[in-house]
C-alpha cells in the first residue's frame, strides 16, 4: 500500500475509522475523543510521505504520526 507503518497504524487506521463513523457521529451528537502524545516535539511541522528504508528513523515516523493526529484533530474541531 506504501504507506509507512507506524504512520498507518497511529494515524491512517484512526483517520479512517473516523471518516467512517462520521455520518453516524454527526446524526447523534456525539464528540470525538483523540489522545496523542508529546511525541509530535520531535518534527518540524511538516509530514513526509516517503519514508526511504535508507534514511528510516523510528523516531522521525513516531513524531510525524503523532502530528497528523494532532492536525486531524484541529481539522474535525474546525469542520464540526
Amino acid at each position: 500500500d506504501g504507506l509507512e507503518t507506524e504512520f498507518g497504524t497511529n494515524h491512517i487506521g484512526h483517520f479512517y475509522l473516523t471518516k467512517l463513523l462520521l455520518p453516524l457521529l454527526i446524526r447523534s451528537k456525539a464528540r470525538i475523543v483523540n489522545v496523542s502524545s508529546t511525541g509530535h516535539c520531535f518534527v518540524d511541522h511538516r509530514i513526509n510521505y516517503e519514508f526511504p528504508s535508507s534514511s528510516y528513523n523510528a523516531q522521525i515516523s513516531y513524531g510525524q504520526s503523532k502530528l497528523a493526529q494532532i492536525w486531524h484533530a484541529y481539522e474535525l474541531q474546525e469542520r464540526y
